[in-house]
């Protein structure tokens, strides 16, 4: 994992330890909420999506799919966030007055690359505010 590819409030997980949000970033290390030095990426690792982190931020599981079903403040927009169990692959669908629509299909096996795909799709509260716990906060 490289330091220059997380985004702010992205999850990781440094090595032999809980997982954390990024608060600082430099090109080759980061600062965790869970701590108060630099680290290198080289002791990080990606926290793996599993059906408990989806349950935990309103994903719904049917089958092979799990289903989004967080309530958009902007009652203008709506949007179907998919992530398929399976495949490890993310179908974001979200349509303003139902004028145009942004479809995004991607791979998404890991907590930061999930909440890089809610961002790129104008979802940020979601991805800012992600829970990896389910029942406890960030």
């Amino acid at each position: 994992m490289k330091a220059n590819e997380l985004m702010l409030g992205d999850w990781v997980r440094v090595k032999g330890a809980s997982p954390a949000q990024v608060v600082m970033i430099d090109q080759y290390d980061i600062v965790t909420s869970l701590s108060e030095h630099w680290i290198n990426e080289s002791n990080l690792e990606a926290v793996e999506i599993t059906p408990e982190i989806l349950e935990a931020n309103w994903f719904i599981k049917s089958g092979y799919t799990c289903r989004c079903v967080h309530n958009l403040a902007d009652f203008d927009n709506h949007a179907d966030l998919d992530y398929n169990l399976k495949f490890s692959t993310f179908e974001i669908k979200r349509m303003k007055n139902r004028a145009w629509t942004v479809r995004l299909y991607m791979d998404a096996r890991y907590v930061h690359k999930l909440q890089h795909a809610l961002r790129l799709a104008g979802l940020d509260d979601l991805a800012d505010n992600f829970i990896i716990e389910k029942g406890g906060t960030q």
